[in-house]
């Protein structure tokens, strides 16, 4: 066992960590338990503070490929086969049924020779 009693530890200041030790004693003063900073309301991590309708934004991207996609007359089809997904999928994913990824929403977007952000500018 390696006696770390009064030994400081490289690039830690007194002070900074969860625990402070104890001088000269070896052990940590558990007596002071850690605190938390404060998250500016903004932050609020409660479940109900930011309300989206998911099906409205679902609706709008679909809409939206929908539309790119005949402005380019680009079959469903084809487009399911470009993006490497199944016609179904694509589908559903202009009826706003279904949530495209990140990247499937990319993948769509390049398709159609545009941006993800151009997808989602209808969006409120």
């Amino acid at each position: 066992m390696i006696d770390t009693t009064d030994r400081a530890v490289p690039g830690l200041r007194a002070g900074h960590g969860t625990h402070s030790p104890s001088v000269g004693s070896g052990k940590l003063d558990t007596t002071q338990p850690p605190t938390a900073p404060e998250r500016p309301e903004s932050m609020s991590s409660e479940p109900s503070a930011i309300s989206v309708d998911e099906t409205a934004v679902m609706t709008a991207v679909g809409a939206a490929i929908v539309a790119r996609r005949t402005e380019l007359k680009i079959s469903q089809q084809a487009l399911a086969r470009t993006v490497g997904t199944s016609r179904t999928f694509l589908r559903g994913i202009e009826a706003g049924e279904r949530a495209p990824t990140v990247v499937t929403l990319t993948r769509i977007a390049r398709a159609l020779h545009t941006t993800p952000s151009a997808l989602i500018t209808t969006i409120r």
